[in-house]
């Protein structure tokens, strides 16, 4: 009966809009339309940078670390500590951790009715210095605390990429020395990225503060969504962008998971409210 009601409702707001249509001329209700088009992309980019900012404030209101706060949401900031045992793959780079991936991307055409084509990427081969790598982090006060890098899902260390393409060169990565998946002929690109830190940087940590065992201090993903987690290693002086960096990539992310609810809200307040109006004229 509610589905009946509310299919019936719709079809009454899609006769009303094609009876506006009628009543005010093609070319005005084509104005009007794109008028509302535009009205809402208005809304989405205000409401996107009103979330970024809210977020940004809600950030800056989080308590500084202290080793009393434990089991407590803070935020750290510190220098790596860890110890550069490693070098960057084929720069010599000193560095604390690195991890290299090889990635390769194709297109294909979007089945019918639908127009386009999608982009497909798959992990060829991937290498790292260690696993399961800890960073050892000290602030100001030359108190340390210890992070687990991969229990952080929300992290930005600097990247280096590289691009090639099928057409204009051939494959020269030196890491499909040790790749074992095949070369397909559908591959259009191959990517290489690395991500790495290296001691001296500056890490901002938001999370949840424990400890062990052994007393040492831990920093830790939160577990409610009110509270984001986030890991941030950027060169002393730059943190600050990269936070906003990332919190535009975590709001990304939860918006992906609602766009399509949102999507379908909006298109049914528009179908129904005429539809009401209809039936209580």
């Amino acid at each position: 009966m509610g589905l009946f009601l509310l299919s019936f409702v719709g079809f009454m707001g899609l006769l009303t809009w094609l009876e506006i249509a009628h009543k005010i001329g093609g070319g005005r209700f084509f104005i009007m339309a794109f008028g509302l088009a535009l009205l809402v992309v208005a809304v989405r980019i205000f409401l996107k940078n009103l979330a970024v900012r809210r977020l940004c404030r809600h950030l800056q209101k989080a308590p500084t670390f202290s080793p009393e706060l434990v089991d407590c949401y803070v935020r750290f900031q510190g220098g790596i500590i860890t110890p550069d045992a490693h070098c960057l793959p084929y720069s010599q780079q000193p560095c604390a951790y690195y991890q290299t991936k090889l990635l390769a991307s194709w297109k294909t055409k979007q089945k019918k009715p639908a127009k386009g084509e999608d982009t497909h990427e798959k992990l060829l081969y991937q290498n790292e210095s260690v696993k399961q790598p800890v960073l050892s982090l000290v602030d100001a006060r030359d108190r340390r605390v210890y992070v687990d890098l991969e229990s952080f899902k929300n992290k930005q260390l600097p990247t280096q990429q590289a691009t090639l393409t099928q057409k204009e060169q051939p494959w020269q990565f030196p890491e499909l020395a040790n790749c074992t998946a095949p070369l397909l002929p559908k591959y259009q690109t191959l990517r290489k990225v690395v991500h790495w830190y290296q001691r001296g940087q500056t890490a901002v940590v938001y999370g949840r503060l424990s400890t062990d065992a052994t007393g040492r201090l831990h920093l830790q993903p939160s577990a409610a969504d009110e509270y984001p987690s986030f890991l941030v290693i950027s060169d002393a002086g730059h943190h600050a962008a990269e936070e906003t960096q990332i919190v535009k990539k975590y709001l990304k992310q939860r918006a992906n998971k609602r766009n399509l609810l949102i999507f379908t809200c909006t298109v049914a307040t528009l179908m129904l409210l005429p539809g009401v109006f209809g039936l209580l004229s």
